[in-house]
């Protein structure tokens, strides 16, 4: 790691190897220089003085999160502890602080980011919203598309308050699978299709499934999707519909031609 003391202006007093690694310079070239000075990235070096000045001025510690470059030119980040430095007579003479290279935590943090990115765009994409039920404390957290599909206007809620907007004929059937999956001996999946009631009257048909986690034989927490399937509903019944039509229909010309035919 990095480890140094600066004065109230800035300028190095104190230096370790990592330091001069760092900056790419001996210890002894950099002592009595500011950031400004010898490091290669002039707006890298402003960023890191200003934080400086920032915690002698307010005289309290900060830990911060720094950019400044290898001498290869590489962008390294930086988690530096940063702490006034007091006189004996406690005023703030300068300031102390190390710094640790967190670079490959960064690299990864920023491919997780743009991963979570991909995900919800080809959620969205796809029309289905994502949930997640906290057994233990009974929390429901809803993402934008499952609370525009159920109609339920907030993001997180009790599991009471979003099982009451599920359709009363629906709801026993729903409440009770939710049951069955925190048995860990049926493997905690789940699997529902029921209607929501919105507010103004609306009826929407969802096909909802998920997974239960388990701790130590305990169910901790259900993720799960929802997916609106109202059209896909409504093209059955009428298909179920033309179905009942056709029977009837081939039902009573049996019917009526059984005499003539006879």
């Amino acid at each position: 790691g990095v480890v140094y003391a600066k004065d109230r202006a800035g300028r190095m007093l104190v230096a370790n190897r990592g330091t001069a690694e760092l900056v790419g310079r001996p210890v002894e070239a950099i002592i009595g220089l500011t950031d400004r000075e010898f490091l290669a990235d002039p707006d890298a070096a402003d960023a890191v003085m200003a934080n400086d000045r920032r915690v002698m001025e307010s005289g309290r510690a900060e830990q911060v999160e720094e950019m400044v470059q290898l001498p290869d030119g590489t962008p390294a980040y930086w988690l530096s502890t940063k702490a006034p430095m007091r006189d004996a007579e406690g005023r703030v003479a300068g300031l102390i602080g190390s710094s640790v290279d967190i670079t490959d935590r960064k690299r990864v943090e920023d491919a997780l980011r743009r991963s979570e990115q991909r995900s919800a765009m080809a959620m969205d994409v796809a029309q289905v919203g994502m949930w997640l039920w906290d057994v233990e404390t009974g929390e429901v957290q809803l993402d934008a598309r499952t609370q525009q599909v159920t109609g339920i206007a907030r993001d997180t809620l009790p599991l009471r308050e979003v099982t009451a907007a599920i359709h009363p004929e629906d709801a026993p059937r729903v409440e009770a699978a939710l049951a069955a999956a925190q048995d860990p001996q049926g493997g905690g999946a789940y699997t529902e299709e029921f209607r929501w009631v919105h507010a103004d009257g609306r009826v929407v048909w969802t096909v909802a499934r998920g997974q239960m986690s388990f701790k130590d034989g305990r169910a901790t927490s259900l993720t799960g999707s929802l997916i609106d399937i109202t059209e896909r509903r409504r093209l059955l019944d009428t298909l179920q519909q033309t179905d009942r039509r056709k029977d009837e229909f081939l039902a009573m010309l049996a019917h009526e031609l059984r005499n003539p035919l006879a």
